[in-house]
């Protein structure tokens, strides 16, 4: 679990190296987004991002490798969780 969070703040917004008004130039390019919804961008390392309306939230950057790791443990600590309690 400590790993998960890790991994989120490693990958998140507040990556050093991801403060850069250019990555937000990105979140706001529609282009970026597959079926108005997903954003992808593979140039963007960050994994979470904020979403084109910032009081929206933060969503996840399908580009990167990591997000898939990210949703696939967290689903494998829902399942594990379910079998053993």
């Amino acid at each position: 679990m400590v790993s998960l969070f890790y991994l989120l703040l490693k990958f998140s917004y507040f990556n050093s190296q991801a403060m850069n008004s250019d990555f937000d130039k990105d979140v706001d390019n529609p282009d970026n987004y597959k079926f108005t919804i997903f954003y992808y961008n593979i140039n963007d390392r960050r994994v979470i991002v904020p979403k084109r309306n910032r009081w929206l939230g933060w969503t996840l950057n399908f580009g990167q490798v990591n997000t898939y790791l990210l949703i696939a443990s967290i689903i494998i600590i829902i399942v594990v969780s379910k079998i053993y309690l």
